[in-house]
């Protein structure tokens, strides 16, 4: 659905986009400094994860702008968007998990790995899945659903994790910030699928969007800063 334009999609609300954007790139980024304590790789993975989900989120952030200033309607802007997310997320996921294993005792999963080689391989495995079904569907809606798959995926693992060692420390409140920016991200995935849309809805999900991202950089900047574990 070609939002921004069946819209005439504000310039404001495209700006506002990029805010919830800058707020999970710092979230990943502190928690990938906070996933190199135990294993300075790990940290490399995390950052490179962040990178990518940023420029998906940026793509389609830019795509927005573009429409809502008349411009072109540039389709792999749009698409691109979890492309980058869900390889991006699932990489800064695994660095999450392999830190919580050494801080719990326990050998990192695939140790004689490289940091990138399981969630490479699970990212290029459905992305390619995702491709053949966009050849055969003339890039209809189910070529998503890999890559929807592996984002949800990865979000979720980041969001355990990240309570899990919230509570270890004690942090009730960081903890509560992860269970905050899941719940948003749900249910803007409601909010998404409403059919009638119209662009007080859309204030309204980009409201949520950034008060789930604003608490995911809160709580991972929380996280990372508490000395327990350095």
């Amino acid at each position: 659905m070609l939002l921004a334009a069946e819209l005439d999609y504000p310039v404001s609300i495209a700006l506002f986009d990029f805010l919830p954007i800058i707020m999970s790139c710092i979230g990943g980024l502190q928690l990938a400094k906070w996933a190199g304590r135990r294993h300075p790789p790990l940290q490399q993975i995390g950052t490179i994860g962040t990178i990518i989900s940023t420029i998906g989120g940026l793509t389609k952030a830019g795509w927005k702008l573009i429409v809502s200033l008349d411009g072109p309607d540039i389709d792999w802007l749009e698409g691109f968007l979890f492309f980058g997310l869900g390889p991006g997320l699932a990489l800064l996921a695994w660095a999450v998990i392999c830190h919580d294993y050494l801080e719990t005792g326990k050998s990192m999963p695939f140790a004689g790995k490289h940091p990138a080689f399981v969630p490479g391989v699970i990212s290029v495995s459905l992305m390619a899945i995702a491709v053949l079904l966009g050849l055969t569907n003339e890039w209809q809606k189910p070529y998503t659903r890999p890559i929807l798959m592996l984002t949800t995926l990865a979000s979720a693992s980041i969001v355990v994790v990240g309570v899990k060692s919230a509570r270890r420390r004690k942090l009730v409140l960081p903890a509560i910030g992860f269970v905050v920016q899941f719940v948003g991200a749900l249910v803007l995935v409601r909010l998404q699928n409403v059919e009638t849309q119209t662009i007080k809805l859309q204030w309204f999900e980009e409201s949520i969007n950034t008060i789930a991202q604003g608490s995911y950089a809160w709580a991972a900047t929380k996280l990372r800063k508490h000395p327990y574990g350095d």
